[in-house]
């Protein structure tokens, strides 16, 4: 083991020992009188004398009181501790609010040790490492001594459950059932094991919390799925991080309870290809920032009335040679639909004749005449009908809304949050 440690962390191990005559220690550890302490006081404040000179001069001493069982134990201990140079003590979780700056200043420290150890090594998988390794050892102390030493101690119930394993770097992982698919890579087939109460847990459901734009409770698990962690009792973990964001306890409260559903359309409830019966709606405006002052632009909205998938266009205006252009660029990526639906009430009457003008201009007639498209309006004061988009509406708002909050951004930032927002929302399970 010495040999071992030696070779990979370029530390040099060796045993030996001084008398007690020569040990200041003693004098402080096993008690003295005072007569005894000043007249020993010179070796307790400067040492013995031999260690002042050359250490060849040294009075060598072989270790030969311990057994082959405790020397073991003892390069056991040493290497475990040049394996993990960064104390628990000097990392304190608790005085962090975002996962990246965590595993930044992590990764800092661990790069400054390899730079002491001359080594290279990637700072931040260390920096992922340790901080799961940490958060498992006091999560799960009593699986892992199971998974250290299974003829020692009674399996716990949840390593039977949960198929536990540890890697190569002494990370506690479950064995899933998907291992024979080619699609999924090791870390999703063999997901890392969280504890749902650990403040770590915590930060890991934040930081996919704000990369899904804050969406609901089956898309935050999907995301930590894919990312390769499994959390025990996860829908509860997830619940209570909700609690604590400001942001989603803002938008998402009600005044109301909402009314009883009616039955669905045929063309929401059969087999159909994406896009073939396609629901389109302007959004509200939003202001984008240009150079010398801000100027309106509105989102418009095409949802497959059969899969909810959305598709996002940004027109400068709400005129029909802006709608048929967007609607250009959306047939051009998903295909021509047989249906296009789109509202009628009279409180939305300014949108709605963009698009019932924009039906029946000759640009559009010229270009999708051959393909037989039907318009179809909905009922006059009957928004449920319309209910998949105005749905989707809502949730391209409130995902849009809180990452810009009341802050403007140019025309190319608006174009990237919305491709981030039709991600998000298209990868909804």
């Amino acid at each position: 083991m010495s040999e071992k440690v030696k070779s990979d962390f370029n530390i040099k191990i060796n045993f030996q020992f001084t008398s007690a005559d020569d040990n200041p220690a003693d004098y402080i550890t096993r008690g003295s009188t005072i007569k005894k302490f000043k007249e020993k006081f010179s070796l307790w404040y400067e040492g013995p004398k031999w260690i002042r000179q050359e250490e060849s001069s040294w009075c060598h001493r072989e270790l030969g009181c311990l057994s082959k069982v405790q020397m073991e134990r003892i390069d056991a201990s040493v290497n475990y501790a040049a394996e993990n140079e960064v104390a628990t003590s000097e990392v304190k979780l608790e005085k962090f609010f975002s996962l990246s700056k965590l595993i930044r200043v992590t990764s800092l420290v661990f790069k400054f040790i390899n730079k002491l150890k001359k080594r290279e090594i990637d700072s931040e998988l260390q920096a992922n490492a340790y901080l799961i390794k940490t958060m498992q050892k006091q999560s799960f102390s009593r699986e892992l001594d199971f998974l250290l030493d299974p003829g020692g101690n009674s399996m716990p119930k949840l390593v039977k459950n949960l198929d536990m394993f540890l890697d190569h770097k002494g990370i506690i992982r479950s064995m899933g059932r998907i291992g024979k698919s080619e699609y999924h890579s090791y870390v999703v087939q063999n997901p890392i094991l969280l504890g749902k109460e650990h403040y770590l847990t915590r930060m890991i459901i934040q930081e996919y919390h704000h990369r899904s734009q804050h969406l609901g409770l089956a898309t935050i698990l999907n995301e930590i799925r894919l990312a390769g962690y499994w959390i025990p009792q996860a829908r509860q973990a997830v619940k209570n991080m909700f609690s604590t964001c400001v942001k989603c306890k803002r938008y998402n409260a009600i005044s109301f309870s909402i009314p009883n559903s009616t039955n669905l359309p045929a063309s929401q409830v059969n087999f159909a290809r994406p896009y073939l019966h396609t629901g389109v709606d302007f959004a509200s405006h939003i202001y984008v920032k240009g150079q010398e002052k801000d100027y309106k632009m509105y989102i418009l909205l095409f949802i497959c009335m059969s899969i909810r998938a959305v598709h996002l266009e940004l027109v400068p205006d709400m005129t029909v040679k802006s709608f048929i252009q967007a609607f250009i660029r959306f047939t051009n990526v998903n295909g021509i639909p047989t249906h296009l639906y789109s509202d009628n009430a009279r409180t939305f009457n300014a949108a709605a004749r963009i698009i019932n003008r924009g039906m029946i201009a000759d640009e559009f007639k010229e270009r999708f005449s051959p393909y037989d498209l039907k318009h179809c309006s909905i009922a006059l004061f009957s928004p449920w009908y319309g209910g998949s988009w105005e749905r989707s509406i809502k949730t391209i708002k409130s995902c849009l809304y809180k990452p810009i909050g009341r802050g403007k951004v140019d025309y190319f930032g608006l174009l990237t949050i919305l491709s981030d927002v039709q991600r998000a929302a298209n990868s909804r399970p």
